[in-house]
């Protein structure tokens, strides 16, 4: 069960960001704009990069699946340079989560997981309750900043792009 809530939709957004940073490589193509520059995009000021928003998708895929499994999984290097890069370590995280076996993510819904934060705070939570109030919430907010980046700079990507695994459910398309 908390692998249905955990593993599926990492590796199905990951997947969806994957095809969200090669339009954003062609679009770099064809505009003209840097690889650089895009990366280098913020949508304030106070906000984290591109670049960063896509190391923290990769962080938010890793750490959940460390705490409740206990397993030293490795971690993709931070990858700066390129939007290429940033895709290749995307789909090394979303390899070493779809490797995790569901009864390992399963077992650890009810395991005490102890979350402490850079800025001193600190949580107790069960597995359970890390996965719906911490891991999830922070892996939508980097990939969000990310796909909104994308779209305030004019990459060509829309709703369909962000959630590409509905079309498997579609019953009627709009006449």
């Amino acid at each position: 069960m908390l692998h249905n809530q955990l593993v599926v939709p990492l590796i199905q957004q990951g997947q969806a960001l994957c095809r969200q940073i090669d339009k954003a490589a062609a679009w770099c193509a064809d505009s003209g704009v840097s690889e650089a520059d895009l990366l280098d995009t913020r949508l304030a000021s106070d906000m984290l990069p591109l670049s960063q928003q896509l190391n923290f998708v990769v962080a938010q895929i890793m750490q959940p699946l460390r705490r409740l499994t206990g397993h030293d999984l490795p971690d993709p290097a931070d990858a700066e340079a390129t939007l290429a890069a940033h895709k290749s370590r995307v789909e090394a995280a979303l390899s070493a989560c779809a490797a995790v076996a569901a009864e390992d993510i399963d077992a650890a819904a009810s395991t005490p997981i102890a979350l402490d934060l850079p800025n001193g705070m600190a949580f107790d939570l069960s597995g359970a309750d890390y996965v719906r109030d911490w891991a999830m919430p922070q892996f939508y907010f980097h990939v969000m900043a990310a796909y909104s980046i994308l779209r305030m700079r004019g990459v060509p990507v829309g709703k369909a792009d962000y959630v590409p695994h509905m079309a498997r459910h579609v019953r009627r398309q709009p006449s």
